[in-house]
């Protein structure tokens, strides 16, 4: 199965750059199908605690974040939209926004309006 090879080979490589980079090269060779419902397995076993798929996950969601390959997280969107694979969808949902923090990196609190009389 192609989850089991994800997780096996990703959990080979040491270095977290190299595990992310071999997750993209496998978001580029396999079919998004396919590639959709090996991460739906990933990301439920992942949400329910595996640790090996916590940490492959990990290297997923880095390799997700490459500008390059938009396209092939968009595909998968549609994917899990269309198939309801409800892990993968969690996993690809868009931030509703730019975070809003400090120079700290907490975040900031929105204030309220006060009212004017």
């Amino acid at each position: 199965m192609l989850i089991e090879r994800i997780v096996r080979t990703t959990l080979g490589l040491a270095d977290a750059d190299l595990r992310a980079a071999h997750v993209r090269n496998v978001l580029l060779a396999e079919s998004i199908g396919d590639m959709a419902r090996a991460l739906d397995a990933l990301a439920l076993k992942a949400e329910l605690g595996e640790s090996e798929a916590r940490e492959v996950l990990m290297a997923v969601v880095d390799a997700l974040g490459d500008p390059d390959i938009v396209e092939i997280v968009q595909q998968l969107r549609e994917e899990a939209a269309g198939d309801q694979l409800l892990p993968l969808d969690r996993l690809l949902r868009k931030p509703v926004g730019p975070s809003r923090s400090t120079s700290s990196g907490r975040p900031v609190r929105p204030q309220a309006k006060s009212k004017s009389v």
